[in-house]
């Protein structure tokens, strides 16, 4: 286990309530959750307290599995998941309350 911390901050040209909706909207998000070589996501989101989600990235050289649990939901200021992936896990928290200045953070575990 590691106690580094990796913070991630990016400014979006959206509301709160948008920055919030973005994660918990499957369809929206196939469209989006596709980094550098990923050509596309299937994406399968519970948005609940307790919920599971898995993102599968796909790319011309391999497919990124990644799976997760929705810890909090509290729209638009918090959403707190964990964030589970082959090679590493991260525990991710997205606090839209000022999506201007401050969008999404990581905590690596």
């Amino acid at each position: 286990m590691s106690d580094q911390t990796v913070v991630v901050r990016k400014m979006l040209p959206a509301s709160c309530e948008e920055v919030f909706d973005a994660w918990l909207d499957s369809e929206g998000m196939r469209q989006w959750m596709c980094p550098g070589p990923v050509t596309n996501s299937v994406v399968t989101l519970e948005p609940r307290v307790g919920g599971r989600f898995r993102i599968l990235m796909k790319s011309p050289k391999a497919d990124y599995d990644h799976t997760g649990e929705f810890r909090v939901l509290d729209r638009p200021s918090k959403l707190q998941f964990t964030w589970v992936s082959p090679e590493r896990t991260i525990r991710k928290r997205s606090s839209p309350s000022n999506c201007m200045n401050e969008g999404l953070s990581a905590n690596l575990c």
